[in-house]
């Protein structure tokens, strides 16, 4: 999860090492990291904790809403078209969840997954359906202005995402070295010209 270079007031800054202690204690340690280990990670007292989190469900369902907020930033710029949406959204993603720490959450998220159901339905309703969600109105929109083809929302989701992350995270995931800036750029770019392609209106 990014974290804001600007100057926060106190309380924001308080929140931002919470979530980012969360981040790497359920990397380090998986969902039973204590929130006493959390607190001492972010430097701050367990009262103040829980004054911002009731919950260990509560805390890790705000890191997955940070998570996705940092994902869909600069996504309601007036002046991008479909395409440039797409591509701003495809290397906002590909930021987000193809670093060496975005990795390491994703490899908890599974270990974890298998053994606590609950971490799955908090990272999924606060992270992956906000996602959803947004790009599935962008994607909406697209199609009654006849920019694409009547597609089923959640299969368009399903190829874009794919095309976006999957193969390239377990190639990362299995050693791959990372695409230079200029080659990461043009991958963007081609994905998502493949994908307004193939699901491109015939009367556009």
């Amino acid at each position: 999860m990014p974290m804001k270079s600007e100057v926060l007031p106190a309380p924001l800054r308080c929140r931002e090492r919470i979530l980012s202690a969360a981040l790497d204690s359920l990397v380090d340690e998986g969902y039973r990291s204590s929130m006493d280990r959390i607190a001492a990670r972010a430097g701050v007292a367990k009262q103040t904790l829980y004054n911002h989190f009731p919950s260990k469900e509560a805390l890790y369902a705000e890191v997955g809403h940070a998570f996705a907020e940092s994902i869909l930033e600069g996504l309601d710029d007036p002046s991008d078209d479909l395409r440039a949406a797409l591509i701003r959204f495809g290397n906002n993603l590909r930021a987000a969840v193809l670093n060496e720490r975005a990795l390491a959450f994703f490899r908890a998220v599974l270990a974890e997954g298998e053994r606590m159901p609950t971490l799955h339905c908090i990272v999924r309703q606060h992270s992956a359906a906000q996602l959803d969600h947004r790009i599935g109105d962008l994607i909406s929109a697209a199609i009654k202005q006849g920019l694409l083809r009547p597609i089923p929302i959640p299969f368009a989701l399903d190829m874009l995402y794919a095309m976006l992350v999957d193969r390239d995270r377990v190639k990362l995931m299995i050693g791959e070295r990372p695409l230079s800036a200029k080659a990461e750029k043009q991958r963007v770019n081609q994905i998502v010209d493949c994908f307004l392609s193939a699901f491109q209106s015939h009367h556009a």
